[in-house]
């Protein structure tokens, strides 16, 4: 999926910049993004939403934060 420079050039909240990260997205776009993000929770692996919030709200600033990445944030029994 490309990243998009929605926030930064409007600046959207933080939740519209999500959401505005899906609109362009088809069906079967939609449908693998769906499996994969199944794949990494049953697997334990995500991002801490305050991290993720954190990213967004840097985007567009003189600061802004690199992209957090995934890694393993519960253990699944």
């Amino acid at each position: 999926m490309a990243r998009s420079n929605t926030a930064r050039k409007t600046k959207k909240s933080p939740a519209e910049a999500v959401r505005s990260e899906f609109d362009g997205l088809t069906a079967e776009q939609h449908e693998d993004l769906m499996k994969r993000l199944a794949k990494h929770k049953d697997k334990g692996i995500g991002i801490p939403f305050d991290e993720v919030l954190a990213w967004l709200r840097s985007r567009g600033t003189d600061h802004e934060l690199p992209r957090p990445k995934a890694r393993r944030i519960f253990h699944v029994k």
